[in-house]
């Protein structure tokens, strides 16, 4: 589940997940919700994980989804 959602002006995008502790996720990113782009893969450790986007600071509109990985 995602929590906290944002970015400042020149900043990356930065996502909160909340979920069970231990769970790994795949993080991706589309510009049109048709294609999807693995952005990273995140293991929650504390039963929320904290998702930076560096590459996100040039994109005008970027969408996210966090996926369950196996």
């Amino acid at each position: 589940m995602a929590g906290a959602l944002g970015r400042a002006p020149g900043e990356p995008f930065q996502l909160l997940l909340d979920g069970r502790l231990g769970d790994q996720y795949r993080v991706e990113s589309s510009a049109d919700l048709l294609f999807w782009s693995e952005r990273l893969t995140v293991i929650n450790l504390f039963g929320q994980a904290q998702v930076s986007d560096p590459t996100s600071t040039n994109e005008l509109r970027r969408f996210y989804r966090a996926v369950a990985a196996p």
